[in-house]
């Protein structure tokens, strides 16, 4: 799986470069989470576990100055 591959743990996938982007200083290790509801409709069970078990490991606890949109 090229997610796994090339972004994990890593905030955007590039695919035709197979590189990774980290929207911050420190990623937030954002691209297997939001490929997550696509891989559930599919019916990519046991890929959208294995995110699940990421998503449960990861340390949420950081203190970053994030931009939005209004």
């Amino acid at each position: 799986m090229i997610l796994k591959k090339y972004a994990l743990r890593h905030d955007v996938l590039l695919p035709l470069s197979k590189k990774s982007f980290d929207w911050y200083e420190e990623s937030l290790g954002i691209s297997p989470i939001d490929a997550y509801s696509t891989l559930k409709v599919m019916g990519f069970e046991r890929e959208a576990k294995e995110i699940e078990k990421y998503a449960s490991a990861m340390d949420w606890d950081k203190d970053l100055y994030v931009k939005f949109l209004r």
